[in-house]
């Protein structure tokens, strides 16, 4: 059996780097052989991946001569199906700008039209590789292919030995022990995105995009009104406009996105309960919006909401998704035109919800991750403790050249809250959130004693997104989505500082504001869903799980996608247009999701 699963892998993985090898030639131009060789290696984890299946369908036929056969023809068909999947992203990657998926079999409707839209040269030699592959996979298959042994072993052996492969098989199908599972992320590792996408393995990604249901949101179910778009111009456009209040030109940004950094437990922003001494002290003396809403509830939306300020869907999460998280607009793209480089730090797995891909897409220059930082640095199950990032941005600030970007996402707020003397326990869970927001801020005060003198910079402390302290707090919506939102940092006009905003703004509005109080330009006018923070009179838009809902910080409405109803508070007269306008916002965020 092990003969067999070796010549197996062997195979599959010549023909997946074949496979990437052709894509990576065709589509990178020019190209050097180091990146070409760069995305066969960073291929392999998603060609294992996939292999795993192989390697338990191979035990499931091994056990009679004639199941054996059917399996070498199985694996046949599977190379065959790898090489001409191949072939049509290949052909497919010019106009779509990435890997095949779900969407091909649109295509397949209409035959003609999609055979239409390529040229007689693709036909042809398309064609051709195929009738190539098929003749190559039977050849590897069915004729050069091992043949079948009776195991030699006695048969609890053979069996042990089966458990063990059916274990390898399952960890590979998986992607590894990590907490992430497998997903396009794993294949990413530069800014040529051409070469990222023929890392991708073809077989993978086709059945992966097929299977996830997110790609197949039914914009019926959201579409409430007619001529939404024009509606939702008169009643959320906001054509005020953002003061600067940063000095100079071209100041230098860094982001603070702090884990489930949920405002309820947030002094300055008057929670009851406080854990956060140094961000309060930080806030006297800077601009505090302590009313902010969180688009989600999950760091990918979270990452969506302030790099793309595309606002969160309830029942989906444009990130994971590559296909449609791609063409979502960036603050580093604007930035990089402007002169800047971007760094993004996060202690843990970038693979985790697809965020690597997303980031990279998103034009971020340089990536740290666990894996760059120095092994003895103590780690929780996420990662790598928030002092330790907190320490190495705060030295890389100091050094890097000017102007740049830099992005941190911190990890010990989340679950299982494994911060620096945590405690243990079943029902340790409540405590260890507040204790791990509370150790938060401890390192922030530390990063801020380090950095707060740097000259031209302005730094933004915000949460990813909020987060319930009780379970019995869960439908508190949407007190939970409420966060903070502080700017700081010598770059920022002394007569801005030590005020306090109480009205409700948005998080998602994050890219435009930025820009505006750098005094930066902004020539990309994709980026949709945007407002002043510093306008009052504002909506603050939020989801849940299935559910949506707007707040002006005194009166609220959630609308369930589920129950079709809404819920106001506190009830007034105006409670059905509030209904109405939390529809409204979902539908257009739900119609662009859609487009993309």
């Amino acid at each position: 059996m092990l003969k067999t699963i070796l010549y197996r892998l062997v195979v599959w993985l010549i023909v997946c780097a074949l496979c990437t090898a052709a894509f990576g030639m065709l589509h990178q131009k020019p190209i050097e052989l180091t990146e070409l060789a760069k995305a066969v290696f960073y291929g392999l984890r998603l060609d294992i991946t996939f292999f795993g299946y192989l390697v338990l369908m191979t035990i499931a036929f091994y056990w009679h001569p004639v199941s054996f056969k059917v399996s070498q023809w199985i694996f046949g068909l599977m190379l065959f199906f790898q090489i001409s999947i191949c072939v049509i992203d290949i052909n497919l990657f010019s106009s779509w700008k990435h890997n095949i998926n779900y969407q091909f079999f649109e295509y397949l409707k209409y035959p003609s039209t999609a055979i239409g839209n390529a040229s007689g040269l693709q036909l042809l030699w398309g064609s051709v590789f195929m009738i190539m592959g098929l003749i190559l996979s039977y050849y590897l298959a069915i004729k050069k292919h091992p043949i079948y042994q009776k195991p030699p072993l006695k048969k609890s052996a053979t069996y042990g030995l089966s458990v063990l492969y059916i274990i390898a098989g399952v960890i590979m199908s998986r992607g590894g022990v990590q907490v992430a599972p497998a997903n396009i992320s794993f294949a990413f590792f530069g800014n040529q995105m051409p070469l990222n996408y023929a890392a991708v393995n073809n077989s993978w990604n086709f059945i992966f995009t097929l299977l996830n249901g997110q790609e197949d949101e039914d914009i019926q179910s959201f579409r409430y009104f007619k001529n939404a778009e024009a509606q939702f111009q008169t009643e959320f456009g906001d054509s005020s406009i953002t003061p600067q209040i940063v000095k100079g030109e071209k100041p230098n940004i860094v982001i603070i996105l702090m884990e489930s950094f949920t405002a309820n437990l947030v002094g300055a922003c008057g929670a009851k309960e406080d854990y956060t001494p140094q961000f309060n002290a930080l806030a006297k003396g800077n601009i505090l919006f302590a009313n902010a809403y969180a688009s989600g509830n999950r760091t990918e939306k979270g990452l969506a909401a302030v790099i793309s300020g595309f606002p969160a869907q309830a029942t989906a999460s444009i990130v994971t998704l590559p296909s449609k998280a791609q063409k979502l607009p960036s603050i580093f793209k604007v930035l990089k035109k402007q002169g800047y480089h971007s760094t993004f730090y996060y202690g843990g797995e970038t693979e985790f919800a697809n965020m690597k891909a997303y980031l990279l897409n998103s034009g971020v220059d340089k990536i740290n991750s666990n894996f760059n930082y120095p092994t003895v640095a103590p780690r929780g199950k996420w990662g790598v403790h928030d002092e330790f990032m907190f320490a190495q941005l705060a030295n890389e600030i100091k050094t890097s050249q000017e102007p740049f970007c830099k992005m941190l996402l911190t990890l010990s707020s989340h679950e299982p809250f494994d911060y620096p003397n945590s405690h243990a326990g079943e029902n340790a869970a409540p405590i260890n959130f507040r204790n791990s927001i509370s150790y938060t801020d401890s390192c922030l005060g530390v990063f801020w004693q380090n950095v707060k003198n740097t000259t031209n910079t302005l730094f933004v402390f915000m949460a990813d997104h909020g987060r319930i302290i009780e379970k019995s707090e869960a439908d508190q919506i949407p007190m939970v989505n409420r966060m903070p939102i502080l700017l700081a940092g010598e770059a920022l006009k002394k007569n801005w500082k030590g005020k306090t905003w109480q009205h409700a703004i948005n998080q998602h509005h994050f890219p435009s504001n930025l820009f505006q109080i750098c005094g930066i330009l902004d020539d990309d006018i994709s980026f949709q869903f945007q407002g002043n923070w510093f306008n009052p009179k504002q909506w603050a838009y939020f989801t849940y799980y299935n559910g949506a809902g707007i707040t002006n910080g005194n009166q609220w409405c959630k609308y369930d996608n589920e129950l079709k109803n809404g819920f106001v508070h506190p009830h007034g007269q105006d409670s059905t247009q509030m209904i109405h306008l939390s529809q409204l916002y979902q539908q257009r965020v739900m119609e662009e999701f859609v487009k993309k």
